[in-house]
């Protein structure tokens, strides 16, 4: 376990708060030189590998929402329109974290491979059973068998032990016109850093993730180990799950959606104060993203030149 930060490997951090209901003793940290919050076990590569054991760690998106319609936000339509300018029928693909492979999915039909790396055993027997390549163990454990022109990883940096290892290790499957795109939380988020609410940081830190970017801390990160990005925020939660945590300290049971409750959306639609309320969000998203508070951080990133 380290105090180091994982991008300017120093001491000059300071402590930020202890993690609780944890198997080992862990620590927030924060480098104000990188602008990044961190874990003091983002070196322990066994512990974190630990994490993912078995059925652990089984991710399964918008739980909570029987209704899809009734979300404002969808990841998975967001990052397809994200990548979806440098597909086509002749790219290779590769998505490191691909969980059950929902986002494979999306994309088969428009890329001549897609192939995902992922640790949980549930999820790999999965997408190896919809037809996939799967490769089971981390990236820096195998030698790629090409280099792919499109990699994704969407909410998978801030779980990867060793980051700059990862990332010297990622050059080994690209090429120089490859694309890279990269989806982490923004530690800059509305609730965390205008708001600061004690609630939210306690349920925000946890064990699986390692590292808490910011615009500033993921440019630093990828420009050190040789790739220029461009970035910016995605708001995902919505104006009526943020009234939760101000007043209640907790989240909706769906933070993407945008009620308290999940109405029928024909129901809904005929409610004046839903739509009231659905446009001010759309303002809000707006704000939030213009000026970099968005709880996403996306990434798009080449090789530098």
């Amino acid at each position: 376990m380290s105090s180091k930060c994982p991008i300017c490997l120093t001491n000059k951090i300071s402590f930020v708060q202890e993690l609780v209901n944890t198997d080992i003793q862990t620590n927030v940290y924060r480098c104000e030189s990188c602008d990044l919050d961190f874990l003091d076990t983002w070196d322990n590569v066994e512990y974190v590998k630990s994490l993912y054991e078995g059925d652990k760690y089984i991710f399964t998106h918008n739980v909570g929402c029987d209704d899809k319609s009734n979300l404002k936000f969808n990841e998975y339509d967001k990052r397809y329109d994200f990548i979806k300018g440098t597909l086509g029928k002749n790219k290779t693909l590769l998505e490191i974290g691909c969980g059950d492979g929902t986002f494979l999915d999306m994309i088969r039909s428009d890329v001549k491979v897609a192939e995902g790396v992922e640790l949980s055993p549930p999820q790999v027997k999965k997408v190896r059973e919809n037809g996939y390549t799967c490769y089971d163990v981390m990236i820096d454990e195998m030698e790629p068998s090409q280099r792919y022109d499109i990699v994704c990883m969407f909410a998978l940096l801030e779980h990867v032990p060793n980051i700059g290892d990862f990332l010297q290790n990622l050059k080994k499957y690209v090429h120089e016109q490859s694309h890279i795109y990269i989806e982490v939380p923004n530690l800059n988020n509305a609730l965390a850093s205008a708001y600061d609410i004690s609630n939210f940081r306690d349920f925000y830190y946890r064990p699986i993730h390692l590292y808490y970017f910011t615009p500033k801390s993921l440019v630093k990160l990828l420009n050190k180990y040789g790739f220029d990005a461009d970035i910016h925020t995605m708001q995902q939660a919505s104006l009526t799950n943020h009234f939760h945590w101000m007043y209640n300290k907790h989240g909706q049971a769906n933070a993407s959606s945008m009620t308290s409750v999940d109405l029928p959306i024909e129901i809904m639609d005929k409610l004046p104060m839903y739509e009231i309320l659905d446009k001010v969000d759309d303002y809000y998203r707006e704000l939030c993203e213009k000026q970099m508070m968005g709880d996403l951080l996306s990434a798009h990133a080449v090789l530098a030149k």
